[in-house]
């Protein structure tokens, strides 16, 4: 098992990137592939939040 400091840096890089691809797709930099990009990561992002919940 993670420490909680751990998986809480995990989670932050994840919304870093997260935020960056959303940015990078809103102004349509990147294409088709950074919106995909970007889905998995929120995806990602928020399955992770819903299991620290949990």
């Amino acid at each position: 098992m993670q420490s909680g400091r751990g998986i809480a840096e995990g989670l932050f890089v994840l919304f870093l990137l997260a935020a960056v691809t959303t940015v990078l797709a809103y102004r349509g930099i990147g294409g088709q592939l950074m919106r995909l990009a970007n889905l998995v990561l929120v995806l990602l992002f928020v399955v992770a939040l819903v299991f620290l919940v949990l």
